[in-house]
């Protein structure tokens, strides 16, 4: 995976991206404003000629006005914005009446089984199925608050062709922020032997004609992209004569999670999104005693914290390897590293997270607070 698909996000949407997707009309997803799920959406909706619909909570003001970074690109690339404050319900109740369904109406015929490749170009996906089980997923409908939005009117510049009215009146908030939504209370149905992932029957992801993706990617099918990249990593550990252990940063846990479940290195995580209670909740529903091994940051950092030790431990990494890492996640992975190091029993293997477009946005707001940072 390179070019403009790239990352850990694109890792956990290749199960999708080698599937048929005949009888799929758009993408439903929902977020942050400057997710680096959203940008990759938005990519992958556009490799294959889908409509692509995200839900905000929030948009600032200044965003609004000035759209950079990957809201910027996910806008060029076609994305419809809509904008609630409970984003997952809206995006959930958004899924359904854009596929023409009711709430709890059960799912066409032709729009039931991509698992099995069938309907849907007719791509085989049985080398996946048979790792992960997917062919007894419960796809049954559950119902969905209809909740609405209203875009506001300082939006306009944004194109109208991106922005969607409906009958309520959203505020618009000055902080772009992500809110930690915990699916441990979820009622899980659990696949079929071959895999120890569960599924939440609020998060099946065929709705008639939408496809209906979670925050971050958080659910099964991204457990594909993990087994490829597990094969990757012990390829290149082989030709290289090197083993380790392995350390990337967390939000939902989900690559952290399903790379672990596949590789045979140890592998370490850390919060990125929430604490390490949230981050354990989100991996033990999707693998249930999980080998990953969540390590504590040196100090509790919320979602997108403007912090000064952040900005300068991004830069010297950045220059000293020439490598551009990411400005949210990458930061706090690297502080929590060097703060564990005693965990580490062998020489580490740090996984680059991707989504470097969302940096533009980032070093600005950095730039804003602090300026001695220009």
């Amino acid at each position: 995976m390179d070019g403009e698909f790239n990352g850990n996000k694109a890792r956990k949407l290749e199960y999708f991206l080698h599937a048929g997707l005949g009888g799929i009309k758009r993408v439903v997803s929902y977020g942050s404003s400057q997710s680096n799920a959203m940008y990759s959406l938005s990519v992958f909706a556009k490799m294959k000629g889908l409509e692509f619909h995200y839900v905000v909570s929030n948009l600032s003001t200044n965003l609004a006005a000035n759209s950079i970074g990957n809201f910027k690109f996910a806008l060029e690339n076609g994305m419809k914005i809509y904008i609630e404050k409970d984003r997952r319900a809206r995006a959930r109740a958004l899924a359904y009446e854009l596929a023409g369904l009711k709430e709890g109406e059960i799912y066409g015929d032709d729009a039931l089984n991509l698992m099995d490749g069938s309907g849907r170009n007719g791509s085989n996906l049985s080398k996946f199925n048979e790792r992960l089980g997917f062919a007894g997923t419960n796809l049954s409908a559950k119902n969905v608050p209809n909740s609405q939005a209203k875009i506001a009117p300082n939006l306009q510049n944004l194109g109208r062709e991106n922005l969607n009215k409906f009958d309520e009146q959203a505020e618009l908030a000055d902080v772009n922020s992500t809110e930690c939504i915990s699916h441990k209370n979820s009622n899980f149905e659990k696949f079929a032997d071959q895999t120890s992932s569960n599924l939440p029957d609020a998060q099946d992801c065929f709705i008639g004609d939408s496809l209906f993706i979670n925050e971050g990617v958080w659910q099964p099918q991204a457990e594909a992209g993990f087994i490829s990249q597990a094969s990757q990593i012990e390829r290149w550990a082989e030709a290289e004569g090197k083993g380790g252990d392995i350390f990337l940063p967390s939000g939902t846990g989900t690559s952290a999670a399903f790379l672990a479940k596949h590789v045979k290195f140890d592998v370490f995580t850390c919060p990125c999104v929430g604490d390490a209670d949230y981050l354990k909740s989100e991996i033990e529903a999707l693998t249930p005693n999980s080998k990953a091994r969540i390590l504590p940051p040196p100090k509790k950092y919320h979602f997108g914290d403007l912090k000064p030790e952040l900005y300068q431990i991004w830069r010297e990494v950045c220059e000293q390897t020439g490598i551009e890492f990411e400005l949210i996640y990458d930061p706090v992975g690297f502080l929590t590293m060097m703060a564990n190091l005693g965990a580490f029993k062998n020489e580490i293997l740090y996984i680059h997270q991707g989504g470097a477009l969302g940096n533009i946005s980032q070093k600005l707001r950095y730039e804003r607070k602090f300026k001695e940072m220009r």
